[in-house]
């Protein structure tokens, strides 16, 4: 439930703004109106744009800039699809052990320790039936 919860807050667009049509994902974040061509944005692709186009920025300014939620900002680097810049005063730290990481929960070593646990990182494949399973 709380994966579902993080999944819906981030905000995607589902019709064009401008001429209220459906709209179809052309990459990650950004989205085709199929009438009038449009570019809309998800909070994903809001972050990306300003910084593709801005370079390398703190997160409370691409809050500021972007108007994409600190939840959202920070979900991203949980799943990977944003890191901090090495460069940056502020780091994130593993959960687990507190050593200095770019982006996710957890440093390498935390993560493979985690796994080897579990076996497997989020399901897996039963040896006996190839069938997948929740852990």
């Amino acid at each position: 439930m709380e994966d579902f919860d993080k999944m819906l807050s981030v905000r995607r667009p589902f019709s064009c703004s401008k001429c209220k049509a459906g709209l179809k994902m052309i990459r990650s974040g950004e989205y085709e109106c199929l009438n009038c061509g449009n570019i809309e944005y998800d909070d994903f692709g809001k972050v990306r744009k300003y910084l593709d186009e801005n370079g390398p920025q703190s997160k409370e300014k691409i809050i500021l800039e972007t108007g994409v939620s600190r939840k959202s900002v920070n979900l991203f680097l949980e799943q990977r699809r944003l890191e901090v810049a090495p460069n940056s005063e502020k780091k994130l730290k593993c959960v687990v052990c507190g050593k200095p990481i770019i982006s996710g929960l957890m440093c390498p070593s935390c993560e493979n320790k985690s796994k080897a646990k579990t076996g497997h990182a989020l399901g897996g494949s039963d040896s006996t039936d190839n069938k997948m399973r929740f852990l």
